[in-house]
């Protein structure tokens, strides 16, 4: 009795082991053969095993399908989130393109308006520059326009 254990293993085997020590001691007072007990024990120990190992392994198949399920549905959703992530980048960046190409279109009226104008304004003035008729009277009348006016004296004192 000294050999129990509880290990399951070692518990059948130290059972069967103290079973068959009992036999042996008693095979004198007509019981069964030892050897029959230890082979019945056995079928019974490998049968049980086996449902065991069964049982363990539909478990375990149960198990991973479980978690094969739940792999995929987050890859799924990761999925789906990537999806709609570069879906609203997309729509973004295309916003964005139309609103610099209609500042570059604006700025690029401006300037050319801008130099149109530039241009339009240097012949003008190339022409009355290079007459001396008008240059003398601009200046004549620029000169009139700054004529010193006579002071008034201050009334108070």
């Amino acid at each position: 009795m000294k050999n129990l254990y509880l290990c399951p293993r070692r518990r059948e085997h130290s059972l069967l082991t103290i079973l068959l020590q009992t036999n042996e001691r008693n095979s004198g007072y007509g019981c069964k053969d030892s050897r029959t007990d230890r082979e019945d024990l056995q079928r019974r120990g490998r049968g049980e095993d086996r449902r065991k190992a069964q049982r363990l392994i539909a478990e375990a198949e149960t198990k991973a399908k479980t978690i094969e399920a739940d792999a995929q549905a987050r890859a799924a959703a990761l999925i789906a989130d990537a999806e709609r992530r570069a879906k609203e980048l997309k729509e973004n960046t295309q916003s964005e393109l139309r609103l610099y190409s209609a500042q570059l279109v604006d700025s690029l009226r401006s300037s050319i308006a801008d130099q149109i104008q530039g241009q339009v304004a240097e012949q003008n003035t190339k022409a009355l520059a290079v007459d001396p008729q008008f240059i003398q009277g601009l200046v004549a009348r620029i000169v009139e326009g700054f004529r010193p006016q006579p002071r008034r004296r201050d009334r108070r004192g």
